[in-house]
């Protein structure tokens, strides 16, 4: 699980039974925070996130990227840092089969591009590249590797400069070769009202099943209220097969995953949004588990406040799910550790802690 303590970057590792094996923690002067995780083959952890530490800096920016490289008993082999002459700020990392790491997110570089960076097992720079994808505001949220050795990366762009436009927002897929270039992009309408924040951000990751792809996103309703989108695309990810709505009015997902018997979107039963900070009504942990056909098996909402984006892992342990992530209540602005076990054939709550 990654995601920040006070402003230190933090991982922490737990066992098959919840419990916590170990935690480790990157700090320097300034603000440093972890969203993405992901293993090396060698069973080592790789993180990345964000840091605007001067001691940091690449550029004299407020913020780059940070690349942390542990072993698996939790100690930190090296931290790097990438950046643009711009603030630069993560989303999604993979660890692709050679075993270089690609980072996805943006760079505030005209009204945020899509950025990405390849590194590898040394945290040393193989190539970067920045996109722009559409007129305006756009960024990778999502990145996987495809069976020729390409990768596709999923994001969100605007067709706007004005958040409050109602159809100007969209999904899109990027696939590029493995230096960097282009090779196509698609981009997918996605149905929302507006923003609020400008820089709100969607849910978004991209999974391979045998069929084809799923675009994971989500939007507003009419009355403000987010809800899931699902995305069921062909083999080459051209065509719309279906479109799929969860949690209507009542959840906004951090995390979509693949599980041995389906899918689970994760996230927060956030019922309304204000214009005054912290923006969103109190809300909870909610979580739904989806078959392979995407079908919706069950849902359930849990306590602990809402869930911070980037911050969510879950493993399977038989007919259970051991959840752990950072939840933040909204009246105390308090953030902490969250785990839970859920019985997976019918969503009930076993614990949490």
């Amino acid at each position: 699980m990654v995601g920040d303590q006070n402003t230190d970057a933090l991982l922490v590792a737990f066992d098959p039974s919840n419990k916590m094996l170990w935690q480790s923690t990157v700090a320097e002067s300034g603000k440093e925070a972890f969203n993405a995780v992901a293993e090396m083959p060698n069973g080592d952890i790789v993180a990345c996130g964000y840091t605007n530490s001067a001691s940091f800096q690449t550029n004299n920016q407020s913020a780059d990227i940070l690349v942390t490289r542990l072993n698996s008993a939790g100690a930190i082999l090296w931290s790097k840092v990438l950046g643009t002459e711009y603030d630069d700020f993560p989303f999604a990392m993979m660890v692709d089969s050679k075993g270089d790491i690609l980072i996805t997110g943006y760079t505030l570089d005209n009204h945020h591009r899509t950025l990405i960076f390849k590194v590898d097992g040394n945290g040393d720079e193989v190539w970067r590249q920045i996109y722009q994808v559409g007129a305006y505001r756009n960024m990778g949220k999502g990145i996987i590797e495809l069976d020729n050795g390409h990768y596709l990366i999923a994001g969100e762009n605007s067709q706007s400069a004005k958040p409050q436009e109602v159809n100007k927002m969209q999904t899109f897929l990027l696939e590029i070769f493995p230096n960097g270039n282009l090779v196509r992009s698609k981009t997918f309408p996605s149905y929302v009202k507006y923003q609020i924040l400008y820089f709100a951000h969607y849910a978004i990751d991209i999974i391979k099943t045998d069929q084809g792809y799923i675009l994971a996103s989500f939007f507003y309703d009419e009355s403000d209220a987010p809800c899931a989108q699902l995305l069921s695309l062909s083999l080459d990810y051209t065509e719309l097969n279906e479109k799929r709505f969860y949690g209507l009015g009542a959840f906004k997902p951090v995390t979509f995953k693949k599980l041995s018997d389906g899918f689970t979107l994760i996230g927060s039963s956030t019922k309304t949004r204000t214009m005054e900070f912290p923006y969103f009504t109190e809300s909870s942990a909610m979580l739904i588990k989806l078959d392979k056909d995407l079908n919706e098996v069950w849902q359930n909402t849990l306590g602990g406040g809402t869930i911070k984006q980037g911050s969510i892992t879950v493993s399977e342990n038989g007919t259970y799910w051991n959840v752990q992530g950072l939840s933040t209540s909204l009246s105390s602005l308090l953030t902490q550790i969250m785990t839970y076990r859920i019985n997976s054939e019918n969503g009930e709550l076993i614990y949490e802690k």
